[in-house]
């Protein structure tokens, strides 16, 4: 007997929905779960390791693994999530707490030759700290303050030698001794040297090794850099006592001026052009001083002093034209850059003169040659001195 077809269809229909819809049984399952690997587990990929000898194998043969089964992954458990690493210490060190007292100090400052009194940023140093649990004794920094001139009160002092470092005192300048606090009141006054302004005086030299006798100037103002003073002499530093640690600190930035003024003629003398009375360097900042230089229609340069000269000491620096910086600047095809297409502009750099060869120091001077161009977004630069030979050809590299 013939049953229609669409009887044959739903009863299939029937069997198949029963099938899936029965309930998983031991070592099966409809929909074999996500398999979670144990810890430890290789990567996709990575070969197995070797066995060991007297494993279960018993032999020492690499294996690749083999992906689990249904089975296997029922029957794997779940991995324990990762346990942190442990470091054996933090990259930063442990605080160092200052111990608090019942001593008050009041510093002052004093021009150690003019007997005037100054202001100024000041660290003020326990000397023979005790340590605690993470450092050991020594000197320990308690307080950093400007100190007015008419005082400045340090609170909460314990009793013992201090020292001073005075951040704005004259670069290379010596330390003030050390002093006693103790009691409810310490007085006390303490002798810096502040920076001096110095007579600059400057030689100026051509890059054929002639001396300039007429030039003129125009001051550009003056940039300052601060700086981590460096460590004093006396200073008996702390160390951690457990684990070794990165210690950072310091001081960093800049600051600057631009004062232009109107150029002024120079005529050397014995000791060559006088710049100016330039004021020196602190222990926590370096400044430097720029001006422009010019030798009639020549072009200008622009000169960077960054380290004044002490007393009897002068300066030797470069002075190149335009023009000649031009003839020996050439594209990257060789062919001559073309001045109105240009922003070309000259820096020389001055070197204390050697008083034993006076006449030949100018050949450790330096400049720096800077070229921008449509092309590029940083200037192209490069440096030169005479001691490295005649000037040479610049190749400019273009993007284009």
């Amino acid at each position: 007997m013939r049953r229609p077809i669409w009887i044959l269809l739903l009863a299939s229909l029937g069997v198949l929905t029963f099938y899936l819809a029965r309930p998983a049984v031991s070592g099966w399952s409809a929909k074999v779960p996500d398999f979670q690997a144990p810890a430890g587990a290789l990567e996709a990929g990575e070969p197995a390791p070797l066995l060991a000898s007297g494993s279960k194998s018993g032999e020492a043969e690499r294996k690749v693994a083999e992906p689990p089964t249904a089975q296997d992954a029922t029957e794997v458990p779940a991995a324990a999530p990762a346990e942190p690493a442990e470091t054996s210490g933090s990259m930063m060190p442990p605080e160092d707490p200052v111990e608090v007292g019942e001593c008050t100090l009041l510093l002052r400052l004093e021009d150690a030759e003019s007997g005037e009194p100054l202001a100024g940023k000041v660290q003020l140093w326990r000397l023979g700290a005790p340590g605690n649990v993470h450092w050991s004794a020594g000197d320990q920094l308690q307080a950093t303050l400007r100190v007015e001139q008419e005082g400045t009160e340090f609170g909460q002092l314990p009793a013992g030698a201090y020292r001073t470092v005075f951040l704005d005192a004259a670069a290379g300048s010596e330390y003030p001794d050390s002093f006693l606090v103790g009691g409810s009141w310490t007085s006390h006054v303490v002798q810096v040297r502040p920076p001096r302004n110095v007579d600059t005086y400057l030689e100026m030299w051509d890059i054929h090794g002639v001396r300039l006798e007429n030039i003129e100037v125009k001051s550009a103002g003056s940039s300052s850099r601060l700086k981590t003073p460096e460590s004093p002499p006396w200073l008996v530093p702390r160390t951690t006592t457990g684990d070794h640690y990165l210690v950072v600190s310091g001081m960093g930035g800049s600051y600057g001026s631009r004062s232009e003024r109107r150029w002024e003629p120079r005529q050397a003398g014995p000791n060559g052009f006088l710049l100016g009375s330039l004021r020196g360097n602190t222990r926590s900042a370096s400044r430097m001083y720029r001006f422009y230089v010019r030798v009639g229609d020549q072009g200008v340069v622009t000169l960077s002093v960054n380290r004044l000269p002490g007393e009897g000491e002068r300066l030797a620096g470069l002075y190149v034209s335009r023009e000649e910086i031009l003839q020996h600047v050439v594209q990257s095809d060789g062919l001559p850059i073309d001045p109105n297409a240009s922003n070309l502009s000259v820096s020389s750099y001055p070197v204390l003169i050697d008083d034993q060869h006076p006449a030949i120091t100018w050949r450790n001077a330096s400049i720096e040659v800077q070229v921008e161009t449509g092309s590029h977004s940083n200037p192209w630069s490069r440096k030169w001195s005479p001691i490295d030979g005649p000037l040479p050809y610049f190749r400019v590299e273009t993007d284009e």
